[in-house]
Formats: C-alpha cells, structure tokens, sequence
C-alpha cells in the first residue's frame, strides 16, 4: 500500500516543506505498513540554485504581480490567468512526473493549494489521480487570492469529483465552500508537528529572533520602518535579538538591505543576520533555538508553537491573524504601525503565558484523527 503525500516542497520558503515532512512522518507513523512517499507538487526534485537577486528585480516583481492581480479583477484584461497559463506550461512536464506516481492514496499536504498561483496544478493533479479512481485528500489546506474565475471553475470541476474525500482547510472553510460549492471543515496546520518530525530539542539561546520577510500586501515603506524601528528598540534597549527569514531569497535580500541601513547608527547589525536555512529541519532548528521571535511568516509562527517558543506575529496577510485566533490570542498578533515599546509588551506578556499547549494538542489530535480515518475507510487494509 503506497500513499503519496504532494506537498509545494522544493521551494525556498521553507514553511511548505516544513507541511509536506509532517504530513509524511505522521502518516508513516499511523500507517507503519504502507509505504509513504513524498511528491513535489511541480514535479521537482531537488531545490534550485540559489540565485540572490538585487532587491529592484523583486521590487519590480511585485509591482508586476499586483498589475496582474488588478487586471484580472477590476478589468476585461485577464492578465492573471495568462500568467498562470504560462507558468502551467512551463511546468506541465513536471506535472506529468508528478502525476505518474504509482498510489493507492494521495494527500495534498496544506500551503495555500486554493489560490491563483497553484489552482491549475492543483487542478490537473486532481484530475489526472481521480480519472484513475485514486482517491484524494486535501489536509489543511490555506485560502489563498482567488480572482481568477476560470482557475476557480477549473478547481470547482476537480473537487466535485467522487473520489475527492476529504477537503478541509485551515482558515475560512465557509470561504472555499462558498467558491468551490463544496463541504470544507476546519483543521489546523500540520505544521504543528514540527517538533515531533524533527529531531530539534529547544536550545533558547536568549536571542529574539527577528524573522524579516518582504511582504507583498504592505507598502514597503512601512515594512521598512516597522523593522528599523524594532532594531532601534532592541540596541536602545541592549536585546539580544537576531534576524533570521524563513529561506526565501527575497526576503534575504530584503534582510540585508534593511541590515545595511540599520548599520549606519548601530553598526554591529552587519553581521546579525543568520544564514538562510538549506532545509526544513534547519529551519526548525533556527527557531527552535531562539528564546521567542517576533515575525511576519506564518510558518515561522507555526514552528514556535510547536515547539512552545514565545511569539509575536505581525498581521501582513488574514491568515496570520487567523492562526492566533485559532489559538484565542488575537492580542499577539499586531500591525506592521504598532509601536515597538508596545510589541515587545505583548511579547512579555507571551513570555509568561506560553501557547495554550492543551488545545493545540486537542485539535492536532483532531486534525490527524479527520485524515486518518478517512483514509482508513477508503483503505480498509491499512486498519
């Protein structure tokens, strides 16, 4: 019995790669006799070459990506979905690699899998395992910007199939049942498993951990000076602290353009900022051994919870919100414009409180119980 687990892996935000391990190792765990196998959603097999751009080449790329976004939803120019079509045959090859795993079960392991940027491979996969009568699970998946309505139409097709079996996400199931017109339940991250997949003790080195990211739905100006205004507290105030980002190129680039301007009044920020992890369980590890973080990326959140490091989020997209509030502590999550004497209060107060242990455990347990016994029902050999 072989299950694959597709996860959007080989990418170099590692937080995806982090699901797709979990997911994995869980599975492995609860079904010691089958085969578990993990799939890169494009086919891939290995990360890319790191290629370290100057920040005006991902400056333009986001100026590009929200034209597209605008077109497509405000305008007859579908700028979005011939993007997306174009990425689609680029990529389509690799799909078909994917797509030609031999399975008896297939797990799409969370990320934003309902968005734009992933509906048509998504989709295709979907199809292409279901026409095979395979059946298909989608775990914890994240809700993603969703305008174009052919990418939409084209996921609604996928997911109405029969052999479709579970669809649950982990913010706003009434979101993508209204779009796909489909039943989806709410789970969390698999990502909380983290400290179970990966063999990190917590080492809490007494550094914050400042995870620098260059979010695409701020405007950058703020950004940079919620970050330059946090670095200036932490040397007003002599905190250890440490920038560190989630792997992404960009967001390394944007780490060390804001470093260099922060140099120049506290010059031992030249070299604070952590080598980008090379791994998943690296990543894990980065995290692992601050004694909190104050961050943007969710998964960075995510990990910190796992291991029950303390943690601030800054709200750049719902779904970091959507995660604090899932662990009733929307007070830990602020906005890019609060002040830094106010943010590392709510960090104390983190501090002394901790995550709700309990409940994370509780809805874990439910979330691996959901998938489990779906698959089960569908593969009765492997009870």
């Amino acid at each position: 019995m072989k299950i694959s687990v597709i996860a959007f892996y080989y990418e170099w935000n590692l937080g995806d790669a982090v699901i797709g391990d979990c997911v994995k190792d869980r599975l492995q765990r609860e079904f010691p006799e089958a085969e578990v196998v993990l799939v890169d959603l494009f086919g891939r097999t290995s990360f890319p070459k790191r290629e370290l751009l100057p920040m005006e080449r991902y400056r333009a790329l986001k100026k590009r990506q929200h034209l597209r976004f605008f077109c497509e939803k405000y305008t007859p120019l579908k700028k979005e979905t011939s993007h997306e079509e174009y990425v689609f045959q680029k990529i389509l090859p690799g799909l078909k690699r994917a797509a030609d795993t031999a399975c008896d079960a297939v797990v799409f392991a969370g990320g934003q899998i309902f968005a734009d940027t992933l509906a048509s491979a998504v989709a295709y996969l979907t199809s292409q395992f279901t026409q095979r009568k395979i059946p298909v699970y989608f775990v914890s998946g994240g809700a993603g910007a969703m305008e174009s309505q052919k990418l939409t139409q084209q996921m609604r097709t996928v997911m109405h199939h029969p052999m479709v079996r579970m669809i649950s996400v982990r913010d706003h199931p009434e979101r993508i049942s209204e779009r796909f017109q489909v039943h989806a339940v709410q789970t969390w991250d698999q990502g909380l498993w983290a400290s179970e997949t990966y063999p990190v003790k917590p080492a809490k080195n007494g550094k914050i951990g400042l995870g620098i990211m260059y979010p695409f739905d701020i405007p950058e100006h703020r950004i940079r000076r919620f970050y330059l205004d946090m670095i200036a507290y932490f040397e007003q105030n002599q905190i250890d602290w440490c920038p560190f980002t989630n792997g992404s190129d960009m967001d390394e680039a944007f780490a060390r353009e804001i470093l260099q301007t922060a140099e120049a009044i506290w010059p031992s920020c030249a070299d604070k900022l952590l080598p980008s992890p090379e791994s998943p369980a690296q990543l894990a590890e980065q995290i692992a051994a601050f004694r909190g973080i104050i961050s943007l990326r969710l998964h960075s959140h995510i990990i910190s919870a796992s291991f029950n490091i303390p943690a601030v989020g800054v709200n750049w997209d719902d779904k970091v919100r959507d995660f604090y509030n899932l662990c009733g502590l929307p007070e830990r999550c602020v906005s890019a414009g609060e002040r830094p004497e106010q943010i590392w209060q709510i960090y104390r107060q983190a501090e002394q409180e901790g995550w709700p242990v309990s409940l994370i455990q509780e809805r874990r347990a439910e979330t691996l119980k959901m998938l489990t016994d779906s698959i089960q029902k569908d593969l009765p050999t492997l009870s």
